[in-house]
């Protein structure tokens, strides 16, 4: 027992007002140890140095979790935070006939952070006026399943059924989960 080290976790969510909370209930795990984040968002690890697969999880089954590569030596403290926002696209292109319309989304993300990506979230007009927001993609609103990688740019190629005369771009976008650690 003498020579196990403490690990100390912190996980946070930033919402869409930037307020930054602690999250309960976030599943940790190094190597095959596991722990659960309390109110404050914290939570500790007793573990053998060496070399551990980690993971943090929320308890939003929607979100991708973190997960990491740790060479543990000595006591340490790691931070995880978890952003949730939206992602305007750099460009849109709407191809479009009577029965189908496709439309590319280009974006370009510039955080040095892990990036994930829902399906996009788009207000398209039809050519007869009618206003319709659809969830475009076969996971539905929330799911964050692709990694982005950071300053590389990223199109989503979107097929609709019907006509499309115009794409708010005001009110598109691509939601966007961005992981953040920091090591101490």
């Amino acid at each position: 027992m003498n020579n196990l080290v403490r690990i100390e976790f912190e996980v946070f969510l930033i919402n869409n007002n930037d307020k930054i909370e602690p999250v309960k209930d976030a599943l940790v795990v190094v190597g095959s140890k596991h722990n659960i984040t309390g109110e404050s968002g914290r939570t500790s690890i007793m573990i053998s140095p060496g070399s551990y697969s980690s993971y943090v999880k929320l308890a939003d089954i929607k979100l991708a979790p973190y997960t990491d590569k740790l060479i543990i030596t000595k006591n340490s403290k790691i931070v995880v935070t978890f952003l949730i926002t939206k992602l305007y696209p750099n460009k849109f292109s709407v191809e479009s006939n009577e029965n189908f319309t496709i439309v590319r989304l280009t974006m370009n993300i510039k955080e040095r952070y892990r990036a994930y990506i829902s399906d996009p979230v788009l207000t398209l007009i039809r050519n007869n006026g009618t206003v319709i927001m659809v969830t475009a993609g076969p996971n539905g609103l929330g799911y964050f399943t692709d990694r982005i990688t950071p300053n590389r740019p990223y199109e989503i190629v979107v097929k609709l059924n019907g006509a499309i005369s115009y794409i708010d771009p005001q009110s598109s976008y691509i939601p966007l989960e961005i992981i953040s650690v920091t090591k101490s």
